[in-house]
């Protein structure tokens, strides 16, 4: 019987967490719930309106500014920017809340794929989806999702080559 390994994550700034325990729990609801908890460890997904595709620049740009965020209002673990959806995994910094994270990186960034592409309308469509992870291995299985979309979507020559993939480097 082979040892198994531990998590890779175990060294991430991670708290297994779960939300319904907590007293600090906001709940808000659009057509998906979204809770809002200090200190909960979110996988965040947002798509483009109406098949919109982002081209490089706009990939650019969105991975910019939410690694601009990283030590600002969120601790970033990973990200990646696709044609036509955006993943992240962050916790949100106090004072801030995760609606005024995802208006920083959604909002700025659309202003300006506008500008750039000289055209107008919605870049993103209004809701994300978002969850709070509750344990390591869960943690674990999202930056693997997302360190694999690139492959899935066959947008990269070799793996870890995409451009628009960011995971934070762990050290010991």
């Amino acid at each position: 019987m082979t040892e198994k390994q531990p998590p890779a994550v175990e060294l991430i700034d991670f708290e297994p967490f779960d939300p319904r325990k907590s007293s600090e729990l906001v709940v808000r609801s659009r057509k998906l719930p979204h809770l809002e908890v200090a200190g909960a460890t979110y996988f965040v997904t947002f798509r483009c309106h109406s098949r919109f595709q982002l081209p490089p620049q706009a990939r650019d740009l969105v991975m910019t500014v939410i690694q601009e965020q990283h030590h600002k209002t969120i601790d970033l673990d990973a990200a990646v920017v696709m044609p036509d959806h955006v993943h992240a995994i962050f916790r949100v910094i106090d004072p801030y809340t995760l609606s005024q994270v995802l208006q920083q990186v959604k909002g700025r960034p659309s202003r300006q794929i506008n500008q750039i592409l000289r055209r107008q309308g919605r870049v993103w469509l209004a809701e994300s989806f978002d969850h709070i992870i509750r344990h390591a291995e869960e943690l674990e299985e999202k930056i693997e999702y997302i360190r694999q979309n690139p492959a899935k979507q066959e947008l990269e020559d070799s793996p870890g080559s995409y451009k628009w993939l960011f995971v934070k480097e762990i050290t010991g």
